[in-house]
């Protein structure tokens, strides 16, 4: 997977220096732009579209609330992003999203506080699944 990211499926294949400079230049646009939209109130998620290169679940998730909380948003605004907001906006907030009685609870446990640092997001030391508690080594390698 990864040789063919690198050698196959690179979404800059015939990029030159100018298109790389250009990208760099327009990077502070997009994030004043996604701040911008958060404080509009317009509904925001996150989410790895998997099917795309270069996408790691997990790992993806957690860069992309780092790269939300570099545009400026709080991290608190971001974590319900990933688990209320996109409950709401896939509308199964019915059943899932919050930790409450009678919703599904898939829960993550993470080794640092997340609300403090985002990048915590990937510290994770246990998952809760369908009421089974696993250790990420252990689905890691069971892929």
């Amino acid at each position: 997977m990864q040789a063919n990211w690198s050698e196959v499926f690179r979404f800059d294949l015939g990029w030159t220096a100018e298109d790389y400079a250009r990208a760099r230049a327009v990077w502070p646009k997009v994030l004043e732009l996604t701040r911008r939209m958060h404080e509009a109130g317009v509904p925001l998620t996150l989410g790895t579209d998997m099917a795309n290169p270069f996408i790691a679940p997990g790992r993806s998730m957690a860069r992309e609330a780092v790269l939300h909380h570099a545009a400026g948003i709080p991290a608190w605004d971001i974590l319900r992003m990933a688990t209320s907001n996109a409950a709401r906006t896939l509308g199964i907030a019915d059943r899932t999203g919050a930790l409450a009685v009678g919703q599904e609870a898939d829960i993550v446990f993470l080794s640092a506080d997340p609300a403090t640092d985002l990048n915590a997001l990937i510290q994770v030391r246990a998952v809760l699944s369908d009421g089974a508690l696993h250790d990420p080594e252990t689905l890691l390698a069971d892929q």
